[in-house]
C-alpha cells in the first residue's frame, strides 16, 4: 500500500480548520484524506501546544534527507561520471547509461547533480553541466506587502468543487525589465495573461480592473498571489467587492501549484530570456487562444475554456 504524504498546503489547511473549530473527519473530507491519516499528523506536529504546519513541514524535510540507501564512491564510478560529463554527456543520460549496463551501482541523475553541487568530483563544476539548475535562494528578502496568508484560506479552495477561485503570478523578461502577468482559475485552469507596463503594481491593478469588467462578479471568489511587491496593491483589488485576496508564503511556489505549471507551458511560447516588451496583442491573443483550448488530462481531456464557459 502506497503512502502519500502530506503537502505544505494540506498542512495550512489543516492548521486554517483547527482555527474554525472543523473536526477531524471533516477537514479530512475536504482534502481527500482519511480522518486516521489527518489525526496522526497533528499529533505528530503538536509544537507548544499546538498543531504547527511549518513545523510539520520541517521535520518532513529533515526525515526525507535521510531517507534511500546510501551510495559510497567508487573511483571507477566517479572515472565514467567525470568522462561522460566533460564529453557533454548530461546527468540524465549517465545515469541511464549506469542503469542498463548493469555492472556498476546504479545512481539517479539528480544524486550525479548533487555531486557535482558538492564538488565532490575532480575536476568537474556546474560550469561543466549544460543545464545549469536554479540556485537554492536560503533567505527571503523581498519586503512584506501585507495581506492574508494562504492559511487563511478557506479549505474548500483545495478541493477545486467551485469555480472562481484563482492563482496569480508575474512571467519575467529579458534582465526582468519585462513582464507578464498570468491569472488562472483552479477549476477549469482558464487562464488570463497579460503584458505589463511601467510601475508594475499599478499595471497589475489596472489590468485584474479590466478582468473584473470582463466577466461576472459570480467567478471571482478569491486570488492567490506570490509575494512580489506587483501585488502591493492588493487592497485596492478587494475594495467594493466580495473577493478575498491572499499570499503564499515565500519560497512556496507549490502553494500556488496550479499557477506555476501554467507558467512552465506558457515558456513554451515566451522563453527564458526573450524581450516581452516586443510581444504584440496579436501573439498575445493567439497564445490565450491556443492555450485555453488545449485538451487537457486532469480535466478529462476537456479544454479548460469548455469547463469554464460551463459557469458563465
Amino acid at each position: 500500500m502506497s503512502y502519500k504524504h502530506f503537502t505544505i498546503e494540506e498542512r495550512n489547511s489543516i492548521a486554517y480548520g483547527i482555527k474554525n473549530n472543523k473536526s477531524y473527519r471533516q477537514i479530512a473530507k475536504i482534502l481527500g484524506r482519511t480522518h486516521s491519516s489527518v489525526s496522526r499528523e497533528i499529533k505528530r506536529n503538536i509544537f507548544k501546544g499546538l498543531y504547527n504546519p511549518a513545523y510539520a513541514q520541517i521535520k518532513y524535510n529533515i526525515h526525507k534527507k535521510k531517507c534511500g540507501a546510501k551510495l559510497k564512491f567508487t573511483n571507477e564510478l566517479l572515472f565514467i561520471i567525470n568522462k561522460g560529463i566533460k564529453n557533454k554527456h548530461s546527468p540524465e543520460r549517465i545515469a541511464g547509461r549506469l542503469k542498463k549496463v548493469k555492472k556498476l551501482p546504479a545512481v539517479s541523475s539528480k544524486t550525479i547533480y548533487n555531486w557535482v553541487y558538492k564538488g565532490l568530483i575532480d575536476g568537474i563544476s556546474r560550469k561543466n553541466l549544460r543545464m545549469k539548475g536554479k540556485k537554492k535562494v536560503k533567505n527571503e528578502t523581498r519586503g512584506k506587502i501585507g495581506g492574508k496568508n494562504i492559511a487563511q484560506r478557506p479549505i474548500s479552495v483545495n478541493s477545486r468543487r467551485e469555480i472562481g477561485h484563482w492563482e496569480g503570478n508575474t512571467i519575467l523578461g529579458k534582465d526582468g525589465k519585462s513582464a507578464l502577468l498570468t491569472l488562472v482559475e483552479r477549476k477549469s485552469r482558464f487562464t488570463y495573461l497579460f503584458k505589463l507596463e511601467g510601475k508594475r503594481s499599478d499595471s497589475v491593478e489596472e489590468k485584474v480592473k479590466k478582468l473584473f469588467l470582463r466577466l461576472p462578479l459570480k467567478v471571482f471568489k478569491s486570488i492567490t498571489f506570490d509575494n512580489g511587491k506587483e501585488f502591493s496593491k492588493h487592497n485596492k483589488l478587494e475594495e467594493g467587492r466580495t473577493l478575498n485576496i491572499y499570499f503564499s508564503n515565500p519560497g512556496c511556489p507549490n502553494e500556488r501549484g496550479t499557477n506555476e505549471n501554467t507558467n512552465g507551458l506558457l515558456r513554451e511560447y515566451f522563453p527564458k530570456g526573450s524581450d516581452l516588451n516586443k510581444i504584440s496583442t496579436e501573439e498575445l491573443t493567439d497564445v490565450f487562444l491556443e492555450i485555453n483550448n488545449r485538451p487537457r488530462k486532469c480535466l478529462n481531456y476537456n479544454t479548460p475554456l469548455e469547463i469554464f464557459t460551463l459557469y458563465l
